[in-house]
């Protein structure tokens, strides 16, 4: 897998023991999935200071060639890449695609050849490129609300429609109705409220950041910041941890405790 021509070498920090550069066969087994088991992994990007988008107010101003490098691997590897619809408007999703560097992995390790594209939405308030499928013509499927499905006609196909709470959305349905579609490795990209929301549900398995060699004095908003009180400790277990020296970045897989939630 070529890198970006912007990275340096990434290695491995955690376990101990490997200190080679990160290629992508790597990846595919630092990221694997487990088998046949309804999986949430989330991925988010922070400075050092914990905020979540630099000082446009976007994540896409914290990131860089060495979180590009996971990230894309993170896409490569799922079935479904699930966005809340704030985040799809405010960094300008349109469709989700393969990287074409993954192609050929994503094939071998028999996967679909293409990812699902899941936007959540009270309201159904979702940009209309996004709706039309974007540069693929893949239309997505949204989970909306009873409001939100009224929005929604006629701007998308029913089947991609599902309603999943009547003037809120509920997270498990979400997980619930992508498992029963056979979308088992669900890759969520936020933003912070409904990571929020996914986390107090308990329905987060692992949490992939990354966090970048920056300061963003200030107050910010925090990678699981959905504005309540914060009154709730989840404990996680580290599985790796990457470290990139140029551009300075560390990116981490924490496993949530289940035992330990709340």
């Amino acid at each position: 897998m070529s890198q970006h021509p912007e990275v340096g070498e990434v290695f491995q920090a955690w376990p101990l023991g490997r200190s080679h550069p990160v290629k992508s066969d790597d990846l595919i087994d630092l990221y694997r999935w487990p088998d046949n088991k309804v999986t949430v992994r989330a991925n988010m990007v922070s400075s050092i200071d914990g905020a979540a988008q630099g000082p446009d107010g976007l994540s896409g101003s914290l990131n860089n060639a060495a979180d590009k490098l996971v990230f894309d691997a993170l896409r490569a590897l799922c079935d479904v890449v699930l966005v809340a619809a704030g985040t799809v408007r405010d960094e300008g999703y349109e469709s989700i695609e393969v990287p074409e560097t993954w192609r050929e992995q994503r094939q071998r390790l028999g996967l679909a050849s293409d990812i699902v594209f899941a936007v959540v939405t009270a309201s159904g308030h979702v940009p209309d490129v996004v709706l039309s499928g974007g540069d693929t013509g893949r239309v997505p499927l949204v989970f909306t609300t009873l409001v939100g499905r009224e929005s929604l006609r006629g701007k998308l196909v029913e089947d991609n429609i599902v309603v999943v709470g009547q003037e809120q959305v509920e997270p498990s349905r979400v997980i619930s109705a992508l498992a029963q579609l056979g979308l088992v490795r669900i890759l969520t990209e936020g933003g912070p409220s409904f990571l929020s929301q996914l986390l107090r549900a308990g329905l987060v398995d692992e949490l992939c950041l990354t966090t970048v060699g920056a300061l963003s004095p200030g107050s910010h908003r925090t990678v699981t910041d959905d504005g309540q009180e914060r009154n709730v400790l989840m404990h996680c277990t580290l599985a790796h941890q990457l470290v990139c020296p140029d551009p300075v970045t560390t990116l981490a897989l924490w496993r949530l405790n289940p035992e330990r939630r709340p």
